[in-house]
Parts: structure tokens; C-alpha cells; sequence
């Protein structure tokens, strides 16, 4: 049996490493396409019909990409931005439709909810085996020996499962509530949080002339792609940005320099 530890620590190294430790860096694929420079971020801007956007790579979580864009209405007439109209395509023929914010925000929801129905499920379930167990102990407290313990009183016996109760709930509390970190006043989260969805994503938005729509667009990452192509999707017309993506990882590679 002990010719198995090595196997089995093996095997917990295995799975505990996970994906590679790596970085993606995402940048214009043509310097001489940026319109300006904003706080290091280069922008892409095209316009049409009276209707202008404006799109830069902003930042990667292990999951995602994120993009900014903004949709500017300088014609006459109203225009809808939906999301979902949006796209992430590569060389090789993938291609990623933007999340929708509207989606993401009901399943964050759902999940919550099955979270506090499990909290409140392990609460009570917990509550009643203290109570049975609180039972049994008094039932059988009162047996010969001199090193039995007497049975606690009905007063220890409230104000235990009181407090067992207690924490169990908070425990359900916490859970159902989620990170107490998070915060809409706080740096731009994850598209992971809530918080990122009601108060930083791009949703779908009718600008009138004359207004400035802003947001952040989210796509799957696609590790594998050199060449990105962003479309994003304004009333019937659709505006493309090409980017170059460059995987990075540590002992590997080195920090490029663009400029």
C-alpha cells in the first residue's frame, strides 16, 4: 500500500497545477490604424452613416476578454446597440459572439438563489441533528459510573442549539449573500461578479442623435488565435477592428515591445 503514496501525491500535483501559468497580451495589428492614445490604451475608431465607434482591448481574466467601445450618434435618427450583434473571430474560422449582459446577470442570480436554498437546507438540516443528538444525550445522562457526565440542564440545553443554530444560519447568510469584497464603488471586477454586469458591461442601449453610448464587451478567450478581428454591431451596420494576440508565458517568453 505505501508503494502507492508516490502515485497518489503524483496525482494531487497533476491536477493541482491546472492550465499553464500564461498571459495573453492583445494589441492593434496596424499602429498606423490608432486613432489617439488614451492612458496608454491605443484607440480604434471607424465611422459611417453618421454613426462613429470607438473600440480598444482592455484587459483579460483567465476566462475572458475585455474590450471597450464606444458608440458615438451624430446622425438624425435613432440607433440600437445590442451586444449580442457583436463578434470575436479569428484566422482559423472561430468565432465568439459577445456575452449578453442581460443573460449573465440572470444566471449570476440563479446561482445565488441555489446557493442560499443549499445554505438553508444545511442549516436546518444541521439544527435538527443538535437537537436529536441534544436528545439522546439526555436521555442517556443519567447512567451508573463515576465519571458519568450529568445531563445538562433544559437552560444549557436552549441556549446551545441557540447558538448552533445561529451559526449555521450565518453560515447560509454568508453564502447567500457572496463575497462581501465585492463592491460597485470598487476598481472594475471580474465579469465573474455581478457588479461588473449592472454597472460596466455594454448593454443594450438605444443612443439618439447627438448622444454616447459606452461599455465593455466580453468574449471567451481562444488562446490559440494570432489574428482577432472585433466586429461590433451598431443598428444595421457592423464595424471591424483588427488586433493581434500574443500568448506569454513565464521562463518562456519575453515582454515585447511595440513601439
Amino acid at each position: 500500500m505505501k508503494h502507492l503514496y508516490p502515485l497518489v501525491l503524483l496525482a494531487l500535483l497533476g491536477t493541482s497545477c491546472g492550465r499553464p501559468l500564461q498571459l495573453v497580451n492583445v494589441h492593434p495589428s496596424d499602429d498606423a490604424t490608432v486613432d489617439r492614445y488614451t492612458y496608454g490604451n491605443p484607440i480604434l475608431r471607424k465611422e459611417r452613416s453618421g454613426v462613429a465607434v470607438e473600440a480598444n482591448y482592455y484587459d483579460a481574466s483567465p476566462d475572458y476578454l475585455v474590450f471597450d467601445v464606444q458608440v458615438f450618434n451624430d446622425s438624425d435618427r435613432d440607433v440600437l446597440f445590442d451586444p449580442v450583434l457583436s463578434s470575436l473571430s479569428s484566422a482559423s474560422g472561430g468565432l465568439q459572439r459577445a456575452l449578453d449582459p442581460e443573460f449573465e446577470l440572470l444566471s449570476l442570480d440563479w446561482r445565488a438563489l441555489e446557493r442560499q436554498r443549499t445554505g438553508r437546507t444545511l442549516a436546518w438540516i444541521g439544527a435538527g441533528v443538535l437537537v436529536a443528538g441534544t436528545a439522546y444525550a439526555i436521555a442517556n445522562g443519567s447512567g451508573s459510573g463515576e465519571n458519568v457526565t450529568p445531563a445538562p440542564t433544559s437552560t444549557q440545553v436552549a441556549a446551545q442549539l441557540t447558538t448552533s443554530v445561529a451559526d449555521a444560519m450565518s453560515f447560509y447568510i454568508i453564502e447567500g449573500a457572496g463575497d462581501p469584497r465585492s463592491s460597485s464603488s470598487a476598481a472594475v471586477p471580474d465579469p465573474s461578479d455581478r457588479f461588473f454586469w449592472l454597472d460596466h458591461s455594454f448593454r443594450i442601449t438605444t443612443v439618439r442623435p447627438g448622444e454616447r453610448a459606452m461599455g465593455k464587451l466580453v468574449f471567451p478567450r481562444e488562446d490559440a488565435a494570432s489574428r482577432l478581428r472585433l466586429s461590433v454591431g451598431v443598428g444595421e451596420e457592423a464595424f471591424e477592428f483588427a488586433f493581434d494576440q500574443r500568448v506569454l508565458r513565464p521562463g518562456r517568453d519575453e515582454i515585447p515591445r511595440h513601439r
